[in-house]
């Protein structure tokens, strides 16, 4: 591999202003997908993790 060193001094990926864009701009998943995952994690998950992982698909 050639000379790579610029990679370990740029950080090109991160700072708030990338956190916000990412936000704004990722995609989200179909309604009907969560509503499904949703669905089943109600089926196979203790409800005490319920709350925090629809915080997460949210």
């Amino acid at each position: 591999m050639k000379n790579c060193s610029w990679m370990a001094t740029e950080r090109f990926f991160e700072g708030v202003q990338h956190a916000k864009n990412y936000a704004t701009f990722r995609p989200r998943p179909p309604e009907q997908l969560t509503e499904r995952i949703v669905a089943y994690l109600k089926e196979k998950v203790s409800p005490h993790y319920i709350l925090f992982i629809l915080a997460i698909l949210d």
